[in-house]
């Protein structure tokens, strides 16, 4: 067939099967990956006489009229045309062949069908950054940015093993085509206990973060206690009486220790009777706590108690 007749059969048949019948394709999008391969088939129940193939709009692919099979100069090695059912298979695909494709059978009528191919790159290279190496509660904003390669991608974050909640106040999150950004204002120690993993996927592949992300979010000092918390009211010299004070902090609290206001000279959790030897009235006993990274100290309930010596060498002296 000369050139002439075979264009002019491309600008027809599309007119026919328009009119005739359609839906012979998925609806799509079909998804392939880059450098793969693809094979778009049509439905159809008897041999075509005649099929074409077309990419977004009248650019042709391939036709079989005649009983030949023509593939365009542009796609030689790559595509290939089943005149028995009509299939189209194209290979080492690029992004370039993403796009709308047509097809025109005539077997007993003329059908038409069109379809959407996309041609995605493999999820790879996924990673997570954090804005600092690690958080003060209530104080630090933190802000994540998971990245990946590839195409159509969308993002997913997880905490140990449930997905983070965003709530578009506190948490929010901005997505692009090739990044998440999770920003957790007034960060709590509980946001990102962890390990932090980032789901990077598009229509064909999934990767997550090979290995996890970890941030501290140092905390404390909470719920400074002093044990026991009500001692007896007078605590016998040389016993074994001592006041543990206690916080919930990370890093570990640092602890003074105050005598009715003044502070007595240790730095040690527990308050022993030998360290206040010399106080022997009754009086509050007080602990504070302090975290150097977060530089809150809090001080403890007060306890209250004196010190007295026992009675010994007991003696009647009278006459004999």
């Amino acid at each position: 067939m000369d050139p002439l007749s075979l264009k002019s059969l491309l600008l027809l048949l599309p007119l026919l099967g328009c009119c005739v019948g359609q839906g012979i394709l998925p609806a799509g999008p079909v998804s392939a990956l880059v450098g793969g391969n693809v094979t778009l088939k049509p439905l159809i129940s008897y041999p075509p006489s005649v099929i074409t193939w077309t990419f977004n709009g009248p650019n042709g692919v391939a036709t079989f009229i005649g009983g030949t099979v023509i593939v365009e100069d542009a796609y030689t090695g790559r595509a290939s045309l089943n005149s028995t059912d009509g299939s189209l298979t194209l290979s080492a695909l690029t992004p370039g062949d993403s796009g709308d494709y047509n097809v025109n059978v005539i077997t007993t009528r003329a059908l038409f069908g069109e379809t959407k191919l996309l041609v995605v790159e493999p999820v790879s290279n996924v990673d997570i950054k954090s804005n600092v190496p690690d958080a003060i509660e209530y104080n630090s904003t933190v802000i994540l940015t998971c990245s990946a390669i590839g195409s159509s991608l969308s993002f997913k974050w997880i905490n140990g093993s449930a997905p983070i909640v965003v709530d578009g106040t506190r948490i929010t999150e901005i997505k692009t085509n090739s990044s998440s950004v999770l920003t957790i204002k007034n960060v709590l120690r509980t946001d990102l206990v962890g390990p932090i993993y980032c789901t990077a996927s598009n229509s064909l592949t999934t990767k997550s973060t090979t290995t996890p992300f970890n941030l501290t979010v140092y905390y404390g000092p909470d719920d400074v206690t002093l044990t026991p918390a009500n001692p007896p009211k007078f605590i016998q010299a040389g016993s074994t009486f001592n006041l543990t004070c206690s916080a919930s902090s990370l890093p570990p609290a640092s602890f003074t220790w105050y005598y009715n206001g003044t502070r007595i000279e240790t730095s040690s959790s527990v308050l022993t009777l030998d360290m206040i030897k010399g106080y022997t009235k009754m009086a509050n006993y007080t602990c504070r706590a302090e975290n150097p990274k977060s530089k809150r100290s809090v001080p403890s309930p007060a306890v209250s108690f004196a010190i007295m010596e026992g009675i010994s060498s007991v003696e009647i002296i009278g006459p004999t």
